[in-house]
């Protein structure tokens, strides 16, 4: 089993995932049955961190300002399009990344993991969430799930779909380089005069 923990290790960690950033996350493996202050734990993650995370996730990338160089990521209309300042495309390459050598190291399932069950679903919470091709993205959950699927708001790329409970998962915590990266996307709309 393993578990990705922002808590500190006395000895060296097996392994570490980074993104440059100045924290690591730790991914712990284990055989052992979890103990009740890790059960703990990981119940209050599931609880606060993914409303915490939409409220970071809500800010705009300190690279997209007047002047900067951007690509238009998404648009469903002429007034209501998504773009990103080309200076966070290494950012968002990392992001995915990251995510996908987390999620990778999680088998077998444990108590433990970033898994998700339907009922700990919260809405208006950020999660990150696996599609079809196997690419992770960070998602916010814009209601709570419904016949076992979950409305997605893709933070990175402005889309919203529905996928399965089973494709969502824990963000990392706070502390983790995917989450306190000043990497963010922003929806424009222009002024419409």
């Amino acid at each position: 089993m393993t578990l990705v923990s922002d808590q500190p290790a006395a000895p060296p960690p097996r392994s570490h995932l980074s993104m440059g950033g100045s924290r690591e996350a730790r991914v712990i493996n284990t055989d052992r049955e979890p103990t009740a202050d890790e059960l703990k734990r990981i119940k209050q993650r599931k609880e606060n961190e993914p409303l915490e995370h939409a409220k970071t996730l809500s800010r705009q990338s300190a690279a997209l300002k007047e002047g900067s160089t951007v690509s238009i990521v998404y648009a469903d209309s002429p007034r209501r399009f998504f773009i990103r300042a080309l200076a966070d495309d290494d950012q968002y390459e990392k992001i995915g990344t990251t995510l996908a050598e987390i999620y990778a190291q999680e088998t077998p399932p444990s108590p433990l993991d970033s898994r998700v069950a339907i009922y700990e679903i919260v809405s208006e919470g950020a999660y990150a969430l696996q599609d079809s091709n196997g690419t992770w993205f960070r998602v916010i959950a814009k209601q709570p799930p419904q016949s076992g699927q979950v409305l997605c708001h893709f933070v990175d790329v402005g889309v919203c779909e529905k996928f399965p409970v089973a494709a969502i998962r824990l963000l990392p915590p706070a502390v983790h380089p995917v989450m306190s990266s000043k990497y963010f996307w922003w929806p424009r709309k222009p002024n419409m005069a």
